[in-house]
């Protein structure tokens, strides 16, 4: 299992595998959490980082009463399959 360590000073959410670092970049405003971009890298690709990479951050705005503006494209087709994020 892999863990998310939220990097505040980058303002992203970040998994480190072999020294690789997959990441989703967010902006807190106020009461707002805007999910800006996620990134894998190739050869971390298809092992679900990204997915749990947006469960993270989604989970972390319920957590902390915050609505979320989700900008990156994958978080939003993320949702479109799971609408229970919604």
């Amino acid at each position: 299992m892999h863990t998310v360590r939220d990097n505040t000073a980058a303002s992203r959410f970040e998994i480190d595998v072999d020294g690789q670092i997959a990441f989703l970049d967010y902006q807190r405003n106020g009461n707002e959490l805007a999910i800006l971009h996620t990134e894998v890298p190739e050869p971390l690709r298809h092992q679900g980082l990204g997915t749990l990479l947006a469960k993270t951050a989604i989970a972390t705005a319920r957590a902390e009463g915050m609505r979320l503006k989700v900008i990156c494209k994958f978080v939003q087709a993320y949702r479109r399959t799971h609408p229970e994020t919604n």
